[in-house]
């Protein structure tokens, strides 16, 4: 997927995504190779907006909550994911 959809701030979304990974240690190029699967996420959350190629996704929505320093966008804990790992994306009712 390279282009999102038309989405509404605050949308309710559940996005499938292939994550970016790291191995440890050095030298280990063959056991990596032969032990690799893709590390499928599904992140669900409300919809904050794009930055430079990338969703910004919110786990909480605390607008209502009063108890930050009401903000008109309050949120909880933002996850950025760039467009091109996405592979579904999903708007929720």
């Amino acid at each position: 997927m390279k282009k999102l959809p038309q989405l509404v701030q605050f949308a309710r979304l559940e996005v499938v995504w292939n994550d970016a990974q790291v191995t440890e240690g050095g030298l280990n190029i063959a056991v990596y190779l032969k032990e690799y699967k893709t590390c499928v996420r599904k992140t669900l959350g409300y919809y904050i907006g794009t930055k430079e190629d990338t969703i910004l996704i919110a786990e909480t929505d605390d607008r209502l909550a009063g108890n930050w320093h009401n903000e008109p966008l309050d949120v909880e804990r933002i996850n950025a994911i760039p467009v091109g790992m996405i592979t579904e994306l999903n708007v929720l009712s």
